[in-house]
């Protein structure tokens, strides 16, 4: 999954650099928190932290294409002496709507969201309670890897710092998997 995630961003990156005299372009980075990117010790998702690259192609004033790829950073669950460790990446297809323009600019969003989750469970013993023990079985450093498709909507904040610089904060709604919500901030960089 890790190398079609690279392949579908070379592929957006290679057609706004081909594009690059009909509109401007930001390049933009920063800070992810998922509420569902991570794995607690009980099994259940947490609150996870990442970081986000991508790119912004402007079609139009108002409309712009931002793909962009999240990589939130491997989590691990003890359980009964073992360590289950995981992983989530996304990558988002995302168009932004500017609809307002003064001091800051204002957009929403829609788009494709494809997360993909890794999970290691190498083998380990559960207590059964009557003094003895039973064993789950699982191949030591199976890996369980998965990628769901779904729909991202949300919105966010420009906020111009200087002539190329702005700082970018962003919240929206992911479906894949249970869903989840995801907050960026960061920086966008204006390379023409």
């Amino acid at each position: 999954m890790k190398k079609f995630g690279f392949i579908i961003m070379c592929i957006f990156a290679c057609g706004c650099l081909k594009a690059q005299e009909a509109g401007k372009i930001n390049v933009f980075g920063g800070f992810v928190l998922g509420t569902a990117a991570g794995i607690d010790d009980d099994g259940s998702s947490k609150t996870q932290l990442g970081v986000n690259l991508g790119v912004e192609y402007f079609i139009t004033n108002e409309i712009s294409a931002a793909p962009s790829y999240s990589s939130f950073f491997e989590s691990e669950a003890g359980a009964d002496g073992a360590e289950i460790t995981a992983k989530f990446n996304a990558i988002n297809l995302d168009g932004r709507y500017y609809f307002y323009e003064n001091e800051f600019r204002l957009y929403g969003l829609l788009g494709v969201a494809i997360l993909n989750y890794e999970i290691e469970t190498p083998p380990f013993l559960v207590g059964s309670g009557g003094g003895g023990t039973s064993v789950i079985t699982f191949s030591p450093g199976e890996t369980i890897d998965d990628t769901e498709v779904g729909l991202n909507l949300g919105g966010g904040i420009v906020l111009p710092i200087i002539e190329r610089l702005s700082i970018n904060g962003e919240i929206k709604y992911q479906t894949p998997g249970d869903g989840q919500l995801v907050v960026k901030a960061g920086v966008l960089f204006g390379i023409n």
